[in-house]
């Protein structure tokens, strides 16, 4: 997993590698854990044994999966894409919507929505006030939201 340097039109930008991923992956789904490169950076330096994702997309271009430090310092969502190339991949699972009232099919993601996180029953957005999606977010966005009185805040790993 890397991060994405100041993008400049004089310079090259810098893409620093943040975690390591070791991950099994079974049918659209991974799971695995998430080793830290840089073990003194004060916010991604604790390690996960817990990471867990799927693809999703026509092509299974798109991945999107989560993991919480060890020590529970940092919970990390991420999101990716590729570009496809014809016939570079096999769907094993395909979901479609089917309406009882005129029987008509519409394909479904099969991942879920990646832009909220469930905790005790309580659904938490991970967008922030005012976007539509991770694409209109900055990388050092702060999310802020109030949960039982109390606020809770996080970054944008975009």
């Amino acid at each position: 997993m890397v991060r994405n340097g100041y993008v400049s039109r004089s310079k090259e930008q810098k893409i620093t590698t943040i975690y390591d991923i070791d991950a099994k992956i079974k049918g659209n789904r991974f799971s695995g854990k998430a080793n830290a490169k840089n073990t003194d950076d004060p916010y991604f330096g604790k390690s996960s044994t817990t990471l867990e994702g799927g693809f999703f997309g026509g092509e299974a271009q798109e991945l999107a999966g989560k993991f919480l430090a060890d020590d529970k310092s940092v919970f990390v969502v991420f999101a990716g894409k590729r570009d496809a190339k014809k016939d570079d991949s096999e769907s094993a699972f395909d979901a479609f919507k089917i309406k009882l009232k005129d029987l008509n099919k519409s394909e479904m993601d099969t991942f879920g929505n990646a832009t909220h996180l469930i905790i005790n029953n309580k659904q938490i957005p991970l967008i922030a006030e005012g976007k539509k999606s991770f694409a209109e977010m900055k990388f050092d966005d702060l999310v802020t939201r109030t949960i039982d009185g109390k606020n809770v805040s996080s970054f944008s790993l975009l």
